[in-house]
């Protein structure tokens, strides 16, 4: 959208009923997930502007969108060492996980598993708690959930190896972890088959 944009609503819409709202009940059914931040943290740009490449200076421009990467290697490496919680695939519960979860001590450091531009860091997600998101170019994604204390901004370069967080028990879990993505043009795969074997 752009400034200056007509817009048509629909004549059928619904009127929004007047009296008290129940803030409760609107905040239990708004939903984000990695998905929506992926799509949604990205500014639409103005005509014939530039997108803004990330620096190496913590800063969060949340007005200009950030360029893709240039390169990326091809290769990832683990985030942080620890017992696999949670595997990729299918769980017990009938759900599926997107990732895999880390067993880590509270305050374990949580490192960028390859360079790239940080796309999202925050708490916005309540499954996930802190997240971070880092684009590495070529489609390829990385998501680092639970995180205690979040270290980098939006628009902030890393390299592969640079601490970005810290592990902790954020969101829905009880014990310390890191919840691990990879997405490969926005669709999740498993990083068992990405991480070189330990």
């Amino acid at each position: 959208m752009r400034v200056g944009q007509r817009l048509r609503l629909p004549s059928n819409a619904r009127a929004i009923p007047r009296g008290p709202v129940d803030v409760g009940a609107r905040a239990a059914a708004f939903h984000l997930d990695i998905d929506d931040i992926l799509t949604g943290s990205q500014p639409a740009l103005a005509e014939a502007a530039r997108p803004t490449m990330g620096t190496a200076t913590p800063r969060q421009p949340v007005t200009t969108a950030i360029a893709d990467p240039a390169y990326f290697a091809g290769r990832f490496e683990w985030p942080l060492n620890g017992p696999i919680l949670a595997r990729f695939g299918p769980l017990a519960s009938g759900k599926l996980s997107d990732g895999i979860n880390i067993a880590a001590a509270a305050g374990t450091p949580i490192r960028a598993t390859a360079g790239g531009i940080v796309a999202y860091a925050g708490d916005q997600i309540g499954v996930y708690g802190g997240l971070i998101l880092i684009n590495h170019g070529g489609g390829w994604v990385s998501a680092y959930g639970h995180a205690g204390r979040i270290d980098v901004k939006r628009g902030q370069s890393v390299k592969m190896g640079d601490v970005i967080g810290r592990a902790g028990a954020t969101g829905q879990v009880q014990t310390s972890q890191l919840h691990f993505q990879l997405r490969k043009n926005r669709i999740p795969v498993d990083p068992m088959k990405q991480l070189p074997p330990r």
